[in-house]
C-alpha cells in the first residue's frame, strides 16, 4: 500500500454498487437489507469488518459486482462461501477441476 492510498472497507457504499437508490454515505448493510425488503443481511447476524486489499483484489471485486449487479459485501460473502467449499472438498481428499470441454485443469491451493 502506498502513502497516498487508503484501506478499502468491506462496508463501503458506492451508488454504482447498489440497486435503485439503496446507497449513500453511511448506509449500513442492515439499512440496505431493510430497504430491499429483508429484515437483515443474508447469513444471519452481521459483523462489521474492515480489511486492506490491494488494487488487483479491489479490481477483481469491482468486476464481479458489476457483472452480477451485487454490492461489494455480497461479492465478499460469495467469495468466502466458494473458498470454504473448495477448502472443505480438498480436506476430504477431493479434487477441484475446471473442464472447458477441451481440457481439464485442476485447482491446487498452496500454503
Amino acid at each position: 500500500m502506498t502513502a497516498n492510498s487508503r484501506p478499502a472497507s468491506v462496508e463501503r457504499s458506492d451508488a454504482a454498487e447498489e440497486p435503485d437508490g439503496v446507497a449513500g454515505p453511511g448506509v449500513t448493510d442492515r439499512a440496505r437489507a431493510r430497504q430491499l425488503g429483508r429484515s437483515r443481511p443474508s447469513g444471519g447476524e452481521s459483523v462489521r469488518l474492515s480489511v486492506n486489499i490491494n488494487r488487483e483484489t479491489r479490481e477483481a471485486l469491482r468486476e464481479i459486482t458489476e457483472r452480477r449487479s451485487i454490492p461489494f459485501t455480497e461479492a465478499i460473502r460469495r467469495a468466502a462461501a466458494v473458498y470454504k467449499l473448495v477448502e472443505d472438498e480438498i480436506s476430504k481428499g477431493h479434487r477441484i477441476q475446471i473442464d472447458d470441454g477441451v481440457s481439464v485443469r485442476e485447482i491446487i491451493l498452496l500454503g
